[in-house]
């Protein structure tokens, strides 16, 4: 009898939010290997951070796409069921990205993330997160930098050893003021995509988020009659403050 064919391993892309690299993901990556074993998980940084921090971040949101989907093709041939799963900004690429190529990935979940026409700027960046952001933009100190963002971004508290550890990630890989607002401006003007319908779509969302409001991944969800998963207490930082959570849902749903 010949050899039966073993179905084409499924691949999955992370990518993180604005002036974020892949380190900060923390054991998350790691986690949703131990999910999903017999897939690939793959992160890759955003132009302008992580190993891209010397390189110019590209306007608009399209460019960046782009940008990111060039590494990703390097790496290989994708199969028919591989799925990107993008934070905050990381997730406005991932809609963008699946509208433009529908043909890369089969499911798209968007974690905490919002689009221009569907929810107000003041919904997409609350007004305490707003006031916050500047604080961090004035703030040079990494370790003082690193607490605030904490502050806005997550639920769970840090060890001081786990707040010096990710304050080290700015000595080695700083992004610079310039590629953090090209990263913002992408945001702030990124289009409605429309998906094809054989798209799986899922939306999930933490209610203990304090930088964008938890009405944003709602309307997203809506919008394109999307799964939406809902975490009661987590931050922004989902996949950091729960990630055993999430990969849980997403054994649901993926």
């Amino acid at each position: 009898m010949p050899e039966k064919k073993s179905a084409p391993k499924r691949r999955w892309l992370l990518l993180r939010g604005l002036a974020r690299e892949v380190r900060h993901w923390g054991e998350f990556p790691e986690l949703l290997q131990k999910g999903f074993p017999n897939d690939e998980v793959h992160c890759l940084d955003l132009p302008g951070a992580g190993v891209n921090f010397e390189k110019p971040c590209p306007v608009p949101l399209s460019k960046m796409r782009e940008s990111v989907r060039d590494e990703w093709r390097r790496l290989g041939k994708g199969g028919s069921e591989d799925v990107i799963l993008g934070l905050s900004l990381g997730g406005m690429i991932a809609l963008n990205w699946a509208s433009a190529h529908p043909q890369d990935f089969k499911t798209v979940v968007a974690v905490n993330t919002s689009l221009a026409r569907l929810s107000p700027i003041w919904h997409r960046l609350q007004p305490w997160s707003m006031a916050q952001v500047l604080k961090i933009a004035r703030t040079r100190d990494p370790l003082a930098k690193e607490k605030l963002i904490a502050a806005m971004v997550n639920v769970r508290k840090f060890s001081a050893a786990e707040m010096k550890e990710r304050a080290g990630y700015y000595l080695d890989r700083p992004i610079s003021i310039q590629n953090s607002i090209r990263q913002l401006l992408s945001a702030a003007i990124v289009p409605t995509p429309k998906f094809d319908p054989r798209t799986n779509l899922i939306v999930v969302r933490s209610l203990g988020d304090k930088l964008c409001d938890p009405r944003c991944s709602e309307r997203l969800a809506h919008h394109y009659r999307a799964i939406l998963q809902t975490h009661p207490t987590a931050g922004h930082d989902l996949p950091v403050d729960e990630p055993q959570w999430l990969v849980e849902r997403l054994k649901e749903s993926v």
